[in-house]
């Protein structure tokens, strides 16, 4: 008799926790599906604002042609607004020895990136100030939107403006040696937005190469082989004499 009532104690305790787990699944069910109705109502006006405001541009872009202004197509207007910061590539960027000069070139890569990191291809004028440690400006370059249009480069790994620098006149690259200049990049977009980008260089020793006491160097001669007279060469490139024979 007591086991029986043990057992009926144990199923009704089983029963009870049973019903509070399922009304709990049932209470975060009711929840996701009022999470998710509050979505797709804010998807909704968030998609109409965006209706409104494209044909506001629509209107606006009328107006602008009316008037005998040129205002930008769409496509371009949505990669301009689009930017949210600029970068300057880290491992592309470097100081590329020439030969046995002490004047080497400065490569930098300039990218604008949107919100989410990803590159995008929107010109602009673009300055480029090059600092010593000391704060000294070593050299001003500047390019209009027109000249970074021609040296945006698409790679595998990273995509961006190329700029290829002369090293500053006025300085030698022997005197810096050791130490480290600053690339210091502002960009300006067609809405007059301006953004700005640092990157340091060292300078290392063995940027400075000694002169050849032989004089230039000759270029190799890459010209192909060419095969004796008297070989014959196979589809995989073995003769004759080389295929192996069963006896």
């Amino acid at each position: 008799m007591r086991c029986f009532i043990l057992l009926l104690v144990l199923q009704a305790t089983v029963g009870c926790a049973a019903d509070r787990q399922g009304e709990l699944l049932e209470a975060r069910l009711r929840e996701q599906q009022d999470y998710a109705a509050k979505l797709a109502s804010q998807l909704e006006r968030a998609q109409a604002d965006l209706s409104v405001a494209s044909q506001e541009s629509n209107s606006l872009r009328q107006q602008l042609v009316a008037s005998g202004k040129q205002p930008l197509h769409p496509e371009q207007a949505d990669v301009l607004y689009r930017m949210a910061k600029l970068k300057i590539d880290q491992y592309q960027s470097s100081i590329i020895p020439i030969g046995n000069s002490n004047r080497p070139l400065i490569n930098m890569v300039l990218t604008p990136v949107d919100q989410f990191n990803e590159s995008i291809k929107l010109p602009g004028d673009v300055t480029i100030n090059i600092i010593d440690q000391q704060d000294s400006l070593l050299g001003t370059h500047r390019f209009t939107a027109a000249q970074v249009r021609e040296k945006w480069n698409a790679g595998w790994v990273s995509s961006g403006f190329v700029f290829q620098l002369p090293w500053p006149e006025n300085v030698s690259l022997s005197d810096l040696s050791g130490q480290q200049i600053e690339l210091k990049a502002t960009f300006k977009t067609a809405d007059g937005r301006e953004f700005e980008a640092t990157h340091q260089l060292k300078v290392k020793k063995q940027y400075k190469m000694q002169a050849n006491p032989d004089g230039p160097v000759k270029q190799a001669d890459f010209s192909p082989m060419k095969a004796p007279a008297d070989r014959i060469d196979t589809s995989d490139r073995r003769t004759i004499d080389e295929f192996p024979i069963l006896r």
